[in-house]
């Protein structure tokens, strides 16, 4: 377990050469969380007409290129060991000797797919700001 998922270290029993897989659902919310950010940096960037220049043109380019190759590097084990993909999967008992509190809603989530990886960080942000909603009409309705 890293800090924002598990890495799944496959070992060959021929050659005894080792890769580390990233599940697919973090991948996902990789990709989720990288193009919210680089649309909101867009935004403030190019919105309103403003001329950013050719610095920030690159820059945010080269933004972009490091999501593209942070997303391929991650995807690139499942390509290229597909076997992975298809066998059976341990199922992982959260182990409680860690104090990670998103531990088990991390690995709830990537058992799931990369789906589910893209769908859940804006289902996270959906509850958060239905909750504020919420929050914010009780307070200005009652209060």
């Amino acid at each position: 377990m890293q800090i924002y998922n598990s890495v799944t270290t496959c070992k060959c029993e021929r050659c005894g050469n080792e890769v580390e897989i990233i599940p697919l659902a973090s991948t996902g919310v990789l990709v989720t969380i990288g193009l919210l950010v680089m649309a909101f940096w867009g935004v403030v960037l190019f919105g309103d007409g403003a001329h950013v220049g050719m610095i920030g043109s690159a820059l945010y380019a080269l933004a972009g290129l490091g999501l593209l190759f942070t997303v391929v590097s991650n995807l690139r084990p499942h390509w290229k060991n597909p076997i992975t993909d298809r066998c059976e999967v341990a199922d992982i008992a959260p182990d409680c000797s860690e104090n990670h509190s998103a531990k088990s809603p991390l690995l709830w989530l990537e058992k799931r797919g990369f789906i589910a990886g893209l769908i859940g960080p804006l289902f996270v942000i959906g509850l958060v700001l239905g909750l504020a909603t919420l929050i914010g009409y009780v307070s200005f309705t009652y209060f």
